[in-house]
């Protein structure tokens, strides 16, 4: 096997979709021994959503629409620009591309004979509502024994009904299949009789010694006690009503206190400039407590071994139908009480975690992940 095409999310400037991105590539690199190239593909900003899903993010925004999100939105298109100028030249410095852009369905399978074999995943390249078009993320145009599916997401819990049949003959044409949730998993099952194995995200993959070294980040760091640091990153922000129990709950425990700006509110107040995804990572890696409602800011919270508390989004919140991406995890490495409903919540307690009983349930995970990439390649290159 000379070269690997890997089909996933990159072209968002989110932090989680830029780092599984980058990791899978990387990892793939390291096993493979192949030219690896990143398809330069850029979904289209159309996603499927129910009319029901577009009513509550319609609600949401004209809920949100005051002074702070108005003025935000006029006055904030520098920071934004900015913001926009760091994460492409972070892809531009980390991702390997392909020289063909493809613009549409038919581009791929003009060049389906540029590679040997082709990843998918991971991200939620199999959500209905997040893939565009979703068939392209099944490797619909790939000769079958060149298609490898690893760690992709369902995202949800439920498939539309009328998809049901498409998910059954897309997912029947893998020969090499895995999943990074176990209700994803299930769900395959359900669909075709396959048993396929639980993996972990590609950034599980890299050590945090190994991050570290790749964005060439301090050696060695250790936080002096009298600059302890709770790490906010919450989508939406920290809730209003829950800002100055934060603050008290710091100031009672001697922490200073982060935020990674997630809202219009806390972009508008906030003094730090935007971070690009290297920044992200250092600033997990220095933080003493990690608050979070992010599936990579909890597993970057876990590559660096730091204490963390999950902050469950609200029942009627659109991301909550995924949800699933955080407690899956938490279930799997038995670390449910991590999860709290509420900022009032936090404890004493949360500012330390004993990772020693954990550490080999996930060393066995990054193990088994690892093997099936790489028997998964081995048997696709004898295949042929």
């Amino acid at each position: 096997m000379k070269k690997i095409g890997l089909l996933t999310f990159h072209e968002s400037d989110n932090f989680g979709t830029c780092l599984q991105a980058f990791a899978l590539q990387h990892t793939l690199k390291k096993i493979s021994g192949c030219q690896v190239e990143l398809l330069r593909y850029y979904r289209s900003n159309v996603v499927r959503k129910s009319k029901f899903n577009k009513l509550q993010e319609l609600l949401r925004l004209l809920f949100q629409w005051n002074f702070i999100s108005i003025f935000w939105i006029i006055f904030g298109r520098k920071k934004i620009q900015r913001l926009k100028k760091r994460f492409r030249e972070y892809r531009e410095k980390y991702y390997s591309y392909s020289a063909v852009t493809y613009r549409e369905y038919q581009n791929f399978c003009e060049h389906e004979d540029d590679y040997d074999a082709y990843v998918v995943g991971s991200d939620m390249v199999w959500s209905q509502d997040r893939a565009t078009p979703l068939s392209l993320y099944f490797l619909k145009f790939a000769q079958t024994y060149k298609k490898i599916a690893y760690a992709p997401s369902i995202g949800s819990l439920h498939i539309a009904e009328d998809l049901l049949p498409e998910y059954k003959k897309w997912l029947s044409d893998f020969p090499y299949i895995s999943c990074r949730e176990k209700s994803g998993c299930d769900l395959i099952f359900d669909l075709t009789g396959r048993k396929v194995p639980l993996v972990a995200d590609p950034t599980l993959l890299i050590s945090a010694e190994e991050w570290n070294d790749i964005f060439r980040l301090e050696k060695s760091y250790k936080a002096p006690e009298s600059t302890l640091t709770l790490l906010s990153y919450l989508f939406d922000g920290v809730p209003k009503g829950s800002r100055k129990t934060l603050e008290d709950f710091c100031k009672a425990n001697h922490m200073s206190q982060t935020i990674i700006p997630m809202s219009p509110y806390e972009h508008f107040y906030s003094k730090n400039e935007l971070l690009d995804p290297t920044e992200f990572v250092d600033l997990i890696r220095k933080s003493s407590l990690v608050l979070t409602n992010s599936y990579h800011g909890l597993v970057f919270s876990i590559i660096y071994r730091k204490p963390f508390c999950v902050l469950a989004r609200p029942a009627n919140a659109h991301w909550v139908q995924f949800e699933e991406r955080l407690t899956g995890l938490l279930r799997y490495l038995h670390l449910e009480n991590r999860r709290i409903s509420n900022i009032s919540e936090l404890t004493t307690a949360h500012l330390t975690l004993d990772y020693s009983t954990i550490e080999p349930l996930l060393l066995d995970f990054i193990a088994s992940s690892t093997e099936f990439l790489r028997s998964s390649l081995r048997d696709s290159e004898g295949s042929k």
